[in-house]
């Protein structure tokens, strides 16, 4: 089967938030939590606040450049919930 755009950072973020880790991908998980379990995934315990604490966590690192990033990384997940549908 043909990966789906986005879909490394879901399987990643649904793996990190199995395991309890606050990562960029299971912040992005969690802040797109109600889509992904539309599409079937299992989504537990989903990060409070994500959307807050991935701009933090991205800023930190990028400094000037987290709002871009932010973004970009919204749009794949978004990218990715539209493509599962359609293939569901």
């Amino acid at each position: 089967m043909e990966r789906l755009p986005g879909e490394d950072l879901v399987q990643e973020g649904v793996r990190a938030l199995g395991n309890g880790e606050t990562t960029v991908e299971s912040l992005l998980v969690s802040s797109f939590s109600q889509r992904l379990k539309k599409l079937g995934h299992s989504i537990t315990a989903p990060i409070a606040n994500p959307r807050e604490r991935l701009y933090a966590l991205l800023a930190e690192k990028y400094g000037d450049g987290a709002h871009s990033r932010f973004n970009a990384l919204q749009k794949r997940i978004d990218s990715y919930c539209s493509a599962a549908a359609c293939v569901k």
